[in-house]
């Protein structure tokens, strides 16, 4: 699940905080000294001119790589996910062209219960969409 949360928004410009939450086949412990490591890539998917606005799909695509619970460090965990958002801008023509950047964030488990077992994990980054 991927929630998008505005950021800066200008006619040429849009920045969003973008929360990726994903749920794991196994839990892991959050005070485990081997932390999960999330890798994401932000890419634009499609575009498509309907008038003069241009809708900008934006696809997240990584891997969660973990220890699970009671799991051994030669023998880690991945999964592999993939998520979608959609932004627009007004005023576009077809020579319109969108780009995207991505900022480094931070990773946090999710889903975790009374005994410090988390079963998902959350990377927030910086993107921005820029079309010109």
């Amino acid at each position: 699940m991927i929630n998008v949360t505005p950021i800066s928004i200008a006619a040429s410009a849009q920045s969003y905080a973008a929360e990726l939450t994903e749920k794991l086949c196994q839990p892991f412990c959050v005070n485990a000294s081997i932390q999960p490591v999330v890798d994401v890539t932000y890419t634009i998917d499609e575009t498509s001119l309907v008038g003069t606005t241009l809708y900008v799909t934006v696809k997240a695509q990584g891997t969660v790589e973990y220890v699970p619970r009671c799991g051994h460090p030669c023998n880690p965990k991945s999964k592999i996910f993939t998520e979608y958002f959609t932004v627009a801008f007004t005023g576009a023509t077809a020579a319109t062209t969108a780009t995207i950047a991505q900022a480094a964030g931070i990773v946090r488990p999710a889903y975790v219960n009374c005994y410090n077992v988390a079963c998902g994990i959350t990377a927030l980054n910086t993107v921005t969409i820029t079309v010109a």
